[in-house]
This record gives structure tokens, sequence and C-alpha cells, in this order.
């Protein structure tokens, strides 16, 4: 399937992508063929039954993955001058992002962005296909729009747990307040050390506490022998000073 772009900021984008893989039947005769035992091949000569997801017993399922990027927290569509997408004649974003301008060679500028165009976007290909994954290359957070970063990035934890994400790479932005803030993010719990007289900060807003990522993050395998995430020693480990001078520089 053709790459749909449905937003730009940091380069970020959604592809939908169909892949066969092999799924285990249902049926005796193949639990015969697969464990070697005897079992008596009452269906024989009868065809597998289709299934809801497009499959039969036995035979290749057709998987999607919706995949993105780079979503740096941008919770709220982004002003004009931040949003322009140059999409072929004929893309379905056209008639699908606020209004469309004309651009060279035949091409059309529109402007896109935000959690809810993305969620639309994601709602609207996840129906095409019951089995579907919704991944995220990573950067979900860090970087981000002031809207998520002066909450400590808790709504776009929230937000994409709504989205129903369900794996998240860990980019490097996902480390800039640090290790024990990327596993806050996965269990839950608010850091007493980031509350301010302001009302923001962490578990500032509802719902309380917050309630951590409902989606998976994945586990770099390099960093302890045995592939886990190392326990860091305190609720926080680094300063939001001290993060900025050792994080990686922006993508």
């Amino acid at each position: 399937m053709k790459p749909l772009v449905v937003f730009l900021c940091g380069v970020a984008f959604v592809v939908a992508c169909f892949t066969s893989v092999s799924c285990g039947s249902g049926n005796p005769a193949s639990a015969s063929a697969d464990s070697g035992a005897d079992v008596p091949s009452s269906d024989a000569g009868t065809q597998d039954a289709p299934h809801a997801d497009g499959g039969v017993d036995g035979g290749p399922v057709s998987v999607q993955i919706l995949a993105f990027n780079d979503f740096h927290g941008n919770l709220r569509p982004p002003d004009p001058t931040n949003s322009p997408v140059l999409v072929p004649a004929g893309d379905p974003a056209i008639n699908d992002a606020g209004t469309p301008e004309p651009a060279s060679n035949g091409n059309t500028i529109v402007h896109a962005g935000g959690a809810a165009y993305l969620a639309a976007h994601l709602n609207a290909l996840r129906a095409r296909n019951p089995n579907t994954l919704v991944v995220s290359a990573g950067d979900l957070t860090g970087a981000s729009q002031l809207t998520s970063a002066i909450y400590d990035d808790e709504p776009t934890i929230d937000v994409m747990n709504t989205m129903g994400l369900d794996v998240a790479g860990v980019g490097n932005h996902e480390f800039d307040r640090g290790l024990s803030t990327l596993l806050r993010y996965q269990a839950g719990g608010c850091d007493s050390a980031d509350d301010t007289d302001a009302g923001y900060g962490s578990c500032e807003i509802p719902p309380l506490p917050f309630a951590g990522a409902k989606f998976t993050y994945s586990r770099p395998t390099s960093l302890t022998p045995t592939g886990a995430l190392p326990t860091p020693s305190s609720p926080r480990t680094s300063s939001r000073t001290s993060a900025a001078r050792t994080s990686p520089s922006s993508a």
C-alpha cells in the first residue's frame, strides 16, 4: 500500500503496510501434521472456513502495521507555517487536511498535524483490517509542544492510550528527562520532585494519579546483560538541567 503522510512535525508520518504471516491451523488434520499425533480426520475433503480477519484455517492472514515516528507531544494542530505537506495529485489527504494550496509539477500543499488529525487517520486505516498493530518508531515525547511538555509529557501518554497505540520504540528523546521518567511513563505514578505551585508538572491534570502507558515500550537489549532496563536507584535520577547536558542533540 502507498504510504500515507498524515502529519509533519519533526518529520512524522504514518505508513500502512500489509504482509502475510503463517497462522496455526485450528483443524484436527493440521494439528496432526504439526505434532505427528494420530487425529481423526473427520473434516477430510472439506474446505477451511473463512474468518472475519479474511484468512482461513492454516492459510495466510493479512496483517496491517500502522507506524509513525517523531510525534514529540504535538497534541494541538500546528500553525500553518509548521504544517505544510507536499502531496502528489490524487492523494486522499488533499480533501482531508484543511485548505489545499496548489504547488509546482501538479503537486498540492496540505496542512496537517495534531493528535486529532492523526487519530482520525489511524481509525480510518484500522477499520480496513481487524489485524492491525499501531507502532511508534520513537520520540513520542521530548522536545515537545508546550501543551504536553508543561505537564511532563504525561498528556501525550494518555492520548496514545486513547489512540490504541500497541508498541513504542525508544528514541533518543525518550531519555530527555532521564531513565527514571521513561520507566514511570511505562508503569505510571507521579514525580513529586517536579510539582510546582503554579499547577504545572507531574500529576497536575486528570486522570489522577498518572496511570502510565497501556502500550509497551520496546526494551533495548544493550542496556544490561539480561536485556532488561536497569532499575534506577531513586525515583528521579536526573534533573532537567543534567538531562539537557547529556541527552543527544535533537534529531
